[in-house]
């Protein structure tokens, strides 16, 4: 198993078992005061339903996460998945928010970097204000710049690690608006703007800066900006490199 995706497991271990302890901690209570015994157990049964929804997301992020090694099923995957959340109320998205998935599941780039835009989209990364949110001990503030809380949108498009990234990239890139409210309306938006070509490359960017991020937070390994570009760019190249010889043959 990769590094990042033990990371990712070890993470949503650690909120399911807060909720798992909060639960317990909700079973005692419950059967204190026999007054308030109904009213205890119908908090008790929202907790456990909520503890078993987290625990069907994590299931299914991943299951996504093994099925992007067959770029075939993945498409069908996310569908599930994405009406999966329309039905249960997570997100909102209006229907017409497929044609922006759709065109980000054409991209000719790498299986694993479209799942990571998705998941990023989606709102499901584990930053640090994502797993505090979710009732891991943890501080909220960006790691890198230590002022701002880590939402998405900050690490990959807001924090100065990011902006000194995308300032070294050419094109539409480096005049997009920074004032995004969250990463899924800032992802609409560069669709709409952007070429394919140029929206490939945002894609890997964003995809190497959170490699970056992780290095930094778990390996105390800092990345400069011309590296994170450089090793984005070379990888984008070679798997389209890879993919054209494989149609003409």
């Amino acid at each position: 198993m990769q590094a990042w995706m033990s990371q990712l497991v070890m993470q949503w271990f650690q909120v399911l078992s807060s909720y798992t302890i909060a639960v317990a901690a909700r079973v005692a209570a419950a059967f204190v005061g026999a007054a308030a015994a109904s009213t205890r157990a119908v908090a008790l049964l929202l907790e456990m339903l909520q503890l078993l929804m987290e625990l069907l997301h994590l299931l299914l992020e991943l299951l996504l996460v093994f099925l992007a090694k067959f770029p075939l099923l993945e498409s069908y995957v996310f569908t599930l998945w994405f009406y999966y959340n329309i039905i249960l109320g997570s997100i909102s998205w209006p229907l017409t928010y497929k044609r922006f998935w759709n065109r980000l599941w054409r991209l000719p780039i790498p299986p694993k970097v479209r799942h990571f835009v998705w998941r990023a989209s989606s709102d499901v990364l584990p930053t640090r204000a994502n797993l505090a949110r979710r009732k891991v001990h943890i501080d909220p503030k960006c790691a890198v710049c230590g002022v701002h809380d880590e939402t998405i949108i900050h690490i990959l498009w807001q924090c100065p690690l990011a902006r000194n990234v995308w300032a070294l990239v050419r094109g539409k890139l480096q005049k997009c608006d920074t004032s995004a409210l969250d990463f899924l309306s800032l992802a609409r938006a560069l669709s709409e703007k952007l070429s394919r070509q140029e929206l490939d490359t945002w894609a890997m960017v964003a995809w190497s800066i959170w490699n970056a991020r992780n290095r930094l937070l778990f390996e105390a390994v800092q990345t400069p900006p011309q590296i994170i570009l450089k090793g984005a760019v070379s990888l984008l190249e070679e798997y389209q490199r890879l993919a054209n010889s494989r149609l003409r043959t």
